[in-house]
C-alpha cells in the first residue's frame, strides 16, 4: 500500500536522523541507504522534503534533517510525497476479491471505508517511533480493522 517513493523517503529520513550532526550529499545518502539505482528518485524525494521544510540544504548540496519527527506522522509523509493515499498492493487482497463479487456501489463504499481506515492508521504511526523500531514489522496498529 505504501509506494516505492514512500519507502525511499522513510529510509532517507532514517539516515538523516541518524547523522543529525553532519549534512549528507545525495551520493552519501544513496551509499548509506545501499541504493544502487542510477535514477533520480533519491534526489527528487530529497528535493520534495527540502521544499516542504523537512530537510535543509547548504550551498554545497548537502542535506540535513530539520523536521521535528516526533510531531510528524506517516500520513504527513505520504501526503507530501504522493499527495494521496494509494489503495493497492498485496495487503487486503481477499477484501478486493470479495468486492469484485458485489455490485459496483458496494465496491465504492468498501474502497472508501478501507481508505479511511488506512488514513487513520497512518495518522497513528509517529515517524520517530517508526525509526526507533528494531524491526518495522513489529509496529502495532492501535486502530482495529473495521468490518
Amino acid at each position: 500500500m505504501l509506494s516505492y517513493n514512500i519507502l525511499v523517503a522513510i529510509q532517507l529520513l532514517h539516515v538523516l536522523q541518524k547523522s543529525e550532526k553532519r549534512a549528507l550529499s545525495i551520493t552519501e545518502l544513496k551509499q548509506e541507504c545501499l541504493y544502487h539505482d542510477s535514477g533520480s528518485t533519491t534526489g527528487r524525494i530529497v528535493r520534495i522534503l527540502c521544499k516542504e521544510g523537512w530537510v535543509e540544504s547548504n550551498c554545497k548540496y548537502k542535506y540535513r534533517l530539520i523536521a521535528d519527527l516526533p510531531q510528524k506522522s506517516l500520513l504527513d509523509l505520504v501526503m507530501i510525497i504522493d499527495n494521496r493515499v494509494q489503495m493497492y498492493g498485496t495487503m487486503g487482497y481477499e477484501l478486493w476479491g470479495m468486492t469484485a463479487q458485489r455490485e459496483l456501489l458496494h465496491a465504492i463504499e468498501m474502497n472508501e471505508r478501507l481508505r479511511r481506515d488506512f488514513i487513520t492508521r497512518l495518522e497513528n504511526i509517529n515517524l520517530s517511533e517508526l525509526f526507533a523500531q528494531e524491526n518495522i514489522t513489529e509496529i502495532k496498529m492501535e486502530t482495529p480493522m473495521k468490518k
